[in-house]
């Protein structure tokens, strides 16, 4: 629907769906050029043609909205074929300036975002998660083989162990 003939009445629509006005008809009708009145403001909005062309201004104002919104994401997003040609410029850089240490680091950087180096960590001593029970067990085994061990060599016994 293309805007309204009456210029008032388009007036009204934009008054009414934002701006200081927005959601109050009596105010919207004045700001069109109407003179105060609450009850020619009320018919007025409820007409057919000004409703049908508040609601294409309001799926207007959405889509723009949307499309900003995308267009923001887009600008400010974070990807990592992104994050990875920073880190060949950074490279770059480093290579010219001479700074072989800085460019592997960048080397890596990359690699790691692209998934292709995988940092292998040990969440601590293999006896980490073990129980008291099993931690006794093992020290018990321990024990035994250091006196089996002992018992074959010459000049040893159990005693001295």
């Amino acid at each position: 629907m293309p805007e309204l003939l009456n210029f008032r009445h388009e007036r009204f629509c934009q008054e009414y769906l934002c701006g200081p006005h927005a959601g109050n008809a009596t105010r919207a009708y004045e700001a069109a050029g109407f003179k105060r009145s609450s009850s020619n403001a009320a018919k007025l909005v409820k007409a057919v043609h000004v409703v049908a062309r508040i609601t294409e201004l309001r799926i207007a104002a959405t889509q723009i909205l949307a499309e900003a919104t995308e267009e923001a994401i887009a600008r400010t997003a974070i990807t990592i074929e992104r994050l990875i040609l920073e880190m060949e410029e950074a490279r770059q850089l480093a290579m010219k300036n001479g700074q072989s240490s800085a460019a592997v680091s960048a080397v890596i950087a990359k690699a790691k975002l692209a998934g292709l180096w995988v940092e292998k960590r040990e969440p601590g001593s293999k006896y980490a998660d073990l129980t008291d029970e099993q931690i006794e067990r093992r020290i018990r085994e321990i024990d035994a083989l250091l006196a089996n061990a002992g018992r074959g060599l010459p000049g040893t016994s159990d005693d001295e162990l």
